[in-house]
């Protein structure tokens, strides 16, 4: 902004250099009200531009610096800490129409490090963050009630994890990209409880299914069906060893 070449300048000087108090108009519209050092923005200033950016803070060396708030035309504020330039520390940043709300950690201008993200709709993510994603371990409350509690790897539900339904429903265990991937446990509302391998979602591979009239199946699973090699036992006393296929007897069992 110094690069400017049309600068009318009203407050005090050292060695004809601005230096104190002062107030800086640059052509281009652009204002600042503050703290000068040796020529420099240095101290605590108001800078306004012309796309009715406000900055009502601390400044080093020319940069925002230290603690400070600014405003933008959009409504968007951000009120925290500084580092050459850039959000770094601890801040608060409100999206414009209140769409969403962060209150924590800043790294280089993004959002990383631990913090608390509150959305328009009421849903919140308690946990950590990397350049501007849920990243590492957090918990996620959705606004009808479900809870997720566990690792994150860009925005998505990625490790170990478990999640508990507005229902009852759960799930513990292991996820990939935002998806039941690997081993976990799973119970339904009714009280059919699965423990096993899963894949995208769906139960797959090895498993064993106990249903809430303790019905039990132990064996193979594909697209969350029995397929392959499987045992049941059923609660009045029959059972089947076997293959199956699509969820159905592929031979008579014993």
């Amino acid at each position: 902004m110094d690069g400017c070449i049309h600068v009318e300048y009203k407050g005090e000087r050292k060695c004809k250099l601005r230096h104190g108090k002062g107030i800086a108009k640059w052509s281009t519209g652009e204002i600042y009200d503050g703290d000068w050092d040796n020529d420099s923005r240095h101290g605590h200033g108001i800078y306004k531009n012309t796309d009715e950016t406000k900055y009502d803070g601390q400044w080093k060396n020319n940069t925002t610096h230290g603690q400070g708030k600014c405003e933008w035309k959009s409504g968007s504020t951000y009120n925290g800490q500084w580092k050459n330039g850039k959000k770094c520390g601890y801040g608060v940043y409100t999206w414009k129409d209140n769409e969403r709300k962060y209150n924590g950690e800043w790294k280089d201008d993004k959002i990383s490090g631990k913090g608390v993200m509150l959305y328009s709709d009421g849903s919140k993510y308690i946990g950590e963050w990397k350049n501007g994603k849920m990243d590492g371990e957090g918990i996620f409350l959705w606004c009808n009630g479900r809870k997720y509690e566990g690792e994150f790897k860009n925005d998505m539900r990625h490790g170990r994890g478990k999640m508990t339904g507005s229902d009852g429903s759960s799930y513990d265990g292991a996820y990939k990209k935002d998806r039941r991937n690997g081993i976990g446990k799973w119970k339904s509302c009714n009280g059919d409880v699965y423990d096993g391998n899963w894949l995208n979602d769906q139960m797959d591979g090895k498993g064993t299914l106990i249903s809430s009239g303790n019905n039990i199946y132990t064996g193979q699973w594909k697209n969350g069906l029995r397929h392959g090699k499987g045992y049941t036992i059923w609660n009045d006393g029959r059972c089947y060893g076997g293959e199956f296929q699509n969820d159905r007897k592929k031979w008579r069992g014993r």
